[in-house]
């Protein structure tokens, strides 16, 4: 699986935002991003700009993000 995804990235038919096509929930249930939409590097890094900025844990991992 990981020489076929290599292939594809070399083949410019795969690229690293590809992984977050899909719903994403965070770590209480609530989705974060819907199926068909993907995170981009704004959201990925906390830009200005971001939509789906990366403040919250993924599904299944325990904790909570501490208050600023």
């Amino acid at each position: 699986m990981v020489h076929e995804k290599l292939a594809a990235r070399k083949a410019g038919t795969f690229t690293r935002f590809d992984v977050f096509a899909r719903p994403i929930k965070d770590n209480r249930g609530k989705e974060i991003l819907p199926e068909g939409k993907r995170l981009t590097q704004k959201d990925l890094e906390g830009l200005p700009g971001c939509k789906v900025c990366m403040n919250w844990l993924a599904e299944g991992i325990l904790g909570q993000i501490p208050p600023k």
